[in-house]
C-alpha cells in the first residue's frame, strides 16, 4: 500500500498552505476599502494576476537587484496598469496626482524619468493585456530561497 496521499488530498493540503500564506494580506485589505465586501482567493476561471503583473514589468526586470527595486518596479507597474484603466482624458492628471502625494520631494528628472516608464507601461497594457479589466488593489512581495514570492488582491 502506497504511502501517498492521494492527488485531492495532496491539492487541498496545498491550497491550504497557499491560503495561509495569502491570508496576512487579505487581512489588510478587508480591514481597508474593501470592509464588508466579499473578497474571493483566487476565483475560479480567472487568470493568476500575481503572473500576469510579473509579465506585465519583465521588460524591465534587469533593473531589479534586490526586493526593493522589485517591489518599486511592482509599484510602477500597478499604478501603469490601474491608470491604463480609465478614460485617456483622466490619465495624466490621475498619475501627477499619484506622484505628487506619494513622491512629493522628487525632482523634475526623476518625475520625467517616472512619467517615461508609466507612458511605456500604459503602451504595454493597452497593446498586450487590453482585455484584462481588473485593476489592482494590493500586492505584497516577499524575498524567499527560491525567488520572489508576489501575492496580489485584485478587482473581479
Amino acid at each position: 500500500m502506497s504511502s501517498r496521499k492521494p492527488k485531492k488530498d495532496w491539492l487541498k493540503d496545498l491550497k491550504k498552505q497557499q491560503k495561509k500564506r495569502f491570508q496576512p494580506l487579505m487581512n489588510e485589505v478587508k480591514s481597508g476599502p474593501l470592509a464588508g465586501k466579499k473578497v474571493v482567493y483566487e476565483p475560479a476561471g480567472k487568470e493568476k494576476m500575481s503572473e500576469i503583473l510579473e509579465e506585465f514589468v519583465e521588460p524591465y526586470m534587469d533593473t531589479v537587484e534586490d526586493v526593493n527595486d522589485f517591489r518599486q518596479l511592482l509599484n510602477l507597474g500597478v499604478l501603469a496598469w490601474n491608470t491604463a484603466l480609465l478614460p485617456h482624458d483622466r490619465r495624466e492628471a490621475i498619475f501627477s496626482d499619484v506622484i505628487s502625494k506619494e513622491l512629493p520631494h522628487i525632482s523634475s528628472a526623476q518625475f520625467e524619468l517616472f512619467q517615461s516608464i508609466i507612458h511605456s507601461l500604459i503602451e504595454r497594457k493597452l497593446a498586450h493585456f487590453a482585455r484584462n479589466q481588473r485593476a489592482f488593489i494590493s500586492f505584497e512581495v516577499k524575498d524567499t530561497t527560491r525567488g520572489f514570492q508576489l501575492n496580489v488582491v485584485t478587482t473581479l
